[in-house]
């Protein structure tokens, strides 16, 4: 397939072929990971253990990654390799690239299109076939590299993945706060560690000389990328009128300084990250997340409601079900905040009263005593969907009461 792409064929098939293949191979692949891939990503032996714990994925969890707006008519992806080391240049199962060049994906009618387009200079810019033009400063032309098939494989892999499937998916974990506060010093130590290594396996291997677990190295990686990635969309109103009421002001970065401050609404305070409050600290990742994210794209969340007073987490449930009812993203979080699941409960009751059409997709799990049962109906009337927190609650006033008496 990859040989027919770099000999010049365009391939197309059709969108809903082409994604019931792409669906069985990745539960295929994830299927079968095992069990020291888990243990690398948990960093931790006791989360994970072989023959006991278990994760999988079907068709149904695929397909729910799947971007759901309306595709572009085309995506390019240009990669210029560059020669690194004799093995790369002496490799079998390679390919021969005279130029550098780009992986063309087009849609039409419901189609697929793969085309491998090869590039040229042509003054201060480096011109394709299709006319497209990149910018040459960004990337130069590398002749007459050898390139192993695996590297184009991933190449092609990386811009079909990017193109179909939702690209940013965030996770903001409960320990957000501290990694907000101290991303500079965990960086630093990161950075410290790679400068100490000397030895061409322990590079290798680096992603296991760090400590953290996967989602955290994730979200520190997204804190530092989001820096100065400008706002991608527009924001809806109803989305932005949640974002003013529960965060009062804006998080700027500044590029000298390396460090994010906070200004007031009223354009003249300007306070260092350090002395904010721990419920805004803990809002840092949601408000850019917002803002730099896509259609489609997920965020998974730990304890939303952290350090917020109760007005606040309902304001960000309200923020929560706007995020997948007006910007179309995906939303996955953990709660053990009585007020949050409440909202939630009328917030579909009120969307069921006025019929609206598109109301949000809501899976609601509860996890109790070491397994996990999915409620059918949160919003039914005596229904089990808030008793994991109601009983708590009713304790607590019987016990008032029959102390008043």
């Amino acid at each position: 397939l990859i040989s027919m792409i770099v000999d010049g064929k365009t391939l197309t098939f059709t969108l809903e072929d082409f994604r019931e293949s792409l669906t069985q191979q990745i539960v295929s692949q994830f299927n079968s990971l095992d069990n020291e891939y888990f243990q690398g990503f948990f960093k931790d032996d006791n989360v994970f253990k072989e023959n006991v714990s278990s994760i999988t994925i079907d068709k149904d969890d695929v397909t729910s990654i799947f971007k759901q707006n309306e595709l572009p008519g085309r995506r390019t992806f240009s990669w210029p390799f560059t020669r690194q080391s004799e093995d790369i240049l002496n490799s079998e199962n390679s390919i021969e690239i005279r130029q550098s060049n780009s992986l063309i994906i087009d849609f039409e009618d419901n189609s697929f299109k793969l085309n491998y387009g090869l590039m040229s200079r042509s003054g201060d810019s480096i011109e394709m076939k299709n006319n497209l033009s990149i910018d040459d400063r960004m990337r130069q032309v590398n002749e007459n590299s050898t390139i192993p098939f695996k590297m184009i494989h991933n190449f092609f892999n990386e811009g079909i993945l990017d193109t179909l499937l939702s690209s940013k998916n965030v996770y903001l974990p409960a320990e957000r706060i501290g990694i907000n506060t101290f991303r500079k010093v965990l960086l630093e130590q990161q950075i410290q560690t790679v400068g100490r290594l000397n030895d061409s396996n322990q590079i290798k291997n680096l992603e296991k000389l760090v400590d953290y677990p996967r989602p955290i190295n994730s979200y520190l990686a997204f804190t530092s990328s989001m820096l100065n990635e400008d706002s991608k969309r527009e924001i809806d109103k109803t989305l932005q009128q949640h974002i003013q009421k529960l965060i009062p002001g804006h998080f700027e970065y500044d590029e000298n300084s390396d460090s994010v401050f906070f200004n007031l609404r009223d354009g003249q305070s300007h306070l260092s990250f350090k002395l904010l409050s721990s419920s805004l600290k803990s809002l840092y990742g949601l408000e850019h997340f917002i803002e730099v994210s896509d259609y489609g794209d997920a965020l998974f969340i730990d304890e939303p409601e952290m350090n917020l007073h109760p007005e606040g987490q309902i304001t960000v449930m309200e923020l929560l079900y706007g995020l997948v009812k007006y910007g179309k993203n995906r939303v996955v979080l953990s709660t053990h905040s009585d007020y949050l699941i409440k909202k939630l409960i009328n917030l579909l009751l009120k969307d069921q009263k006025l019929k609206i059409p598109e109301n949000p997709d809501v899976s609601i799990y509860m996890f109790k005593n070491g397994s996990a049962t999915r409620i059918n109906d949160i919003t039914s009337e005596g229904g089990d969907g808030t008793m994991n927190f109601d009983s708590s609650s009713i304790l607590l006033n019987e016990e008032y009461y029959s102390l008043m008496d």
